[in-house]
């Protein structure tokens, strides 16, 4: 798994469907516009938490064994951070585009993400929040070493379990 940063201007462009800021060989296919759509998203996202590297969201691009037939890397999906570091711990997100869902891809993310947060010495804790109902995110987490604690309240997705484990073994 590949993780591409989503600067702000990046995100800009790509939330106006403008794909030129990609790297090349790098393919949207079949999830364009689901791309456009979690660019515009993170665009918002930014305005409220800021964009501060390397607490960025990131597109996820599978790794040459899930390149498509003229050898172009695929997007599968998106993920990153929910926030800067704030007292000691982080939250991750991931999101497998739904053509891509069931091959690894949100291990995989999860896993990325869990190496960028280890790099900081800031970082004692990650964390996720999932949905209340046991489901393949909840799988992932759990392999990753995370622990579900109680049911919260989110601002944005409603009643969720919160996951955490620490940064470091």
């Amino acid at each position: 798994m590949n993780l591409i940063a989503l600067t702000p201007q990046m995100t800009q462009a790509l939330a106006h469907g403008n794909e030129t800021v990609l790297p090349a060989g790098v393919e949207t296919g079949p999830v364009r516009e689901l791309l456009h759509a979690a660019a515009a998203a993170q665009g918002k996202m930014y305005a409220v938490t800021g964009a501060t590297d390397p607490w960025l969201g990131h597109l996820a691009v599978a790794d040459q064994d899930g390149a498509d037939q003229d050898g172009a890397a695929q997007v599968v999906g998106v993920c990153g951070f929910k926030a800067p570091c704030r007292d000691g711990a982080v939250e991750i997100t991931y999101f497998t585009f739904p053509p891509f869902e069931g091959q690894g891809h949100a291990a995989a993310m999860a896993g990325a993400l869990l190496d960028i947060a280890r790099a900081h010495p800031d970082v004692d804790t990650v964390t996720a929040h999932t949905l209340p109902r046991a489901g393949a995110s909840t799988r992932v987490l759990e392999r990753l070493g995370f622990q579900r604690g109680d049911a919260v309240e989110d601002p944005a997705d409603g009643r969720v379990w919160r996951w955490s484990r620490p940064a470091r073994p």
